[in-house]
């Protein structure tokens, strides 16, 4: 059985590409290193203390990812920059990619990456000594699977229900809560300008952001 088989079989087939401004752009066959280099990237654009910089971190991991994968970056930018997008514009682009690559729903397949991401060297080594290859041997959707195999391995009845609960819960609740956080800081650092003082550590908190 072939990868595109397995896509297939799993409700991600089709070619290797992404539409885009109207357009379908061909991606390379396999970029699992470019996906690891992404969820850290987009990890730790998360831990921003301020949305602007947030977004401008989220917005270099996926310029980084877009140029890995797409095989003709160069006309891709072009479009991007005739059309003006913005993040939100190219948010749905890589959920193309990770889905094709990871033959899966997005949220759960970068969850799977996280976990790989955090934890490659540990992993990369117990596969190489149980199997004689590497992590750099697999496709993304045999990383997947193989970070789920290893995820759920030991978990009871139970304890594996609620794991694909939280595995496949769509959206982020750890990037809701940072961006809530955000901006209850942002205005209580607004009132506290406005009162004309505040409570230090918001003052020091907002100063800092800007730096």
């Amino acid at each position: 059985m072939t990868e595109d088989e397995l896509r297939d079989l799993m409700g991600f087939g089709g070619p290797p590409q992404v539409d885009f401004a109207d357009s379908k752009w061909e991606i390379r066959p396999e970029c699992l290193a470019a996906l690891i280099r992404f969820v850290r990237a987009s990890t730790a654009a998360r831990g921003e203390e301020t949305t602007q910089k947030a977004r401008q971190a989220e917005m270099a991991a996926l310029h980084h990812l877009l140029n890995d994968c797409i095989t003709d970056f160069a006309g891709f930018s072009q479009a991007a920059f005739t059309s003006k997008a913005e993040l939100d514009d190219l948010t749905p682009v890589v959920r193309q990619l990770v889905q094709f690559y990871c033959a899966r729903p997005y949220w759960p397949a970068i969850r799977l990456l996280g976990y790989l991401a955090a934890t490659l060297d540990e992993f990369d080594g117990d596969f190489l000594r149980r199997s004689g290859r590497g992590v750099a041997s697999l496709s993304a959707r045999e990383a997947c699977n193989l970070t789920l195999a290893v995820c759920l391995d030991g978990r009871d009845e139970d304890n594996r229900e609620a794991f694909y609960d939280d595995l496949n819960y769509e959206g982020s609740p750890e990037a809701d809560a940072l961006e809530m956080v955000r901006k209850m800081k942002a205005q209580q650092g607004t009132a506290a300008e406005a009162d004309g003082g505040g409570d230090p550590v918001v003052t020091r908190w907002r100063f800092s952001s800007l730096t």
